[in-house]
Order: structure tokens, then sequence, then C-alpha cells
């Protein structure tokens, strides 16, 4: 599923990051494809000025953007305030 029209980027991170991402998404159906995971890391200043920051971009299906956001959420940082409430 190549970058197109009928694509979204859902997630932009570095390598291990996006690999993390692919997984959850995978294990919940939804199609997905990394934009730049080789040349982001062979030569990053090719996709970020400087080469710094996050390179790999995690693609879903547009129509799978919403099931996509929810199979994430979980992984989502939780703020101190919604830890304590956890408990």
């Amino acid at each position: 599923m190549p970058e197109s029209d009928n694509s979204a980027i859902i997630f932009t991170g570095n390598t291990v990051q996006a690999d993390l991402v692919r997984s959850v998404l995978e294990a919940s159906g939804i199609r997905v494809f990394l934009k730049d995971e080789v040349i982001g890391t062979l030569a990053p200043w090719r996709v970020v000025g400087g080469g710094r920051g996050a390179v790999v971009k995690v693609l879903v299906p547009s129509s799978e953007v919403e099931r996509a956001k929810a199979a994430l959420k979980p992984m989502e940082p939780q703020s101190s305030d919604d830890s304590r409430r956890n408990r």
C-alpha cells in the first residue's frame, strides 16, 4: 500500500517506534505501510532536514484511520492525573 490519496499517515517516529505501531495495527487486522523506513535509517538527512527527529511514517488506508486510532489509544502516554485515577 504505497502512499496515495487513499492512505493517511497515522504515526511518525523512529524505526523502533514505527515497528511497534505496525505490530499493534497488524494485530488489529489493519493493513500498514511504512514510508521512508530504509532511507530514514541509511540517510536520514534526505527525509528530515539535518537528519534529526522522526523519519519513518506509518500509513494506513484512509478508511481504517478511526480503527487505527482506536487500536493505538492504549499506547498513548497517560498524564500523572490519569495514572492516579486508574489506581
